[in-house]
């Protein structure tokens, strides 16, 4: 089991921390870990580490809703979409049954909008637990959980 590939949805490298939404606007900071030099970084010492060499792809996507309406669901075909998300779900599986395609919001989850959004999609919403996490953790517990 590994990570074959992530996409991002933010612009890079002028990320605003969240992509554009063509529903409610947000604003947050700018958003320099998801530029494609450091996330290009984090994956290369990630591999040192894992002693792994296989490079996974990462794709960035600048809008959400063309991203979630048009691309998303032709991903998550024949796959098991999982939206990691805050809140009252059920928990997060601790297996996983095949191919899975984990989205992670920012810090304190998506907006209403983008939840309604992603579940049209085809995600299944799950919990992490009670506490809120940072994207960098939420990755790092699902994935030490499947592993």
């Amino acid at each position: 089991m590994g990570v074959a590939g992530q996409q991002p949805a933010a612009e890079a490298p002028q990320s605003s921390g969240r992509f554009p939404t063509d529903g409610p606007k947000t604003q947050q900071p700018h958003a320099p870990a998801l530029q494609a030099d450091t996330v290009h970084d984090y994956l290369l010492q990630g591999l040192q580490q894992s002693r792994d060499t296989i490079l996974p792809a990462v794709h960035y996507h600048r809008r959400f809703k063309p991203f979630v309406q048009d691309l998303l669901p032709g991903i998550i075909a024949a796959r098991q979409g999982l939206l990691a998300h805050p809140g009252d779900f059920p928990p997060c599986p601790a297996t996983l049954q095949g191919d899975t395609v984990l989205v992670i919001g920012p810090e304190g989850g998506f907006i209403p909008y983008e939840v309604a959004q992603l579940q049209a999609a085809g995600c299944r919403t799950v919990s992490l637990g009670p506490r809120i996490l940072r994207v960098e953790n939420a990755v790092c517990s699902l994935l030490g959980r499947w592993q």
